[in-house]
């Protein structure tokens, strides 16, 4: 999803428990005009732990 600033939402898949979608987060916010890692605005988490299943399969529109 895109907002108005044309900043981006997008949602993370969480099955694998990947580090990388630990760190991030289930739904994040980046800014495409930023350069590197400061592209990542924000990140929200899921509610559930190992082994049971989480994350978002869905757009967060």
């Amino acid at each position: 999803m895109i907002d108005e600033e044309g900043m981006l939402y997008v949602s993370v898949e969480y099955e694998r428990y990947l580090e990388r979608a630990q760190n991030l987060g289930q739904l994040i916010k980046l800014d495409p005009y930023a350069d590197g890692d400061d592209r990542y605005l924000w990140g929200m988490y899921s509610l559930t732990d190992p082994p049971a299943k989480g994350g978002m399969w869905a757009t967060p529109a």
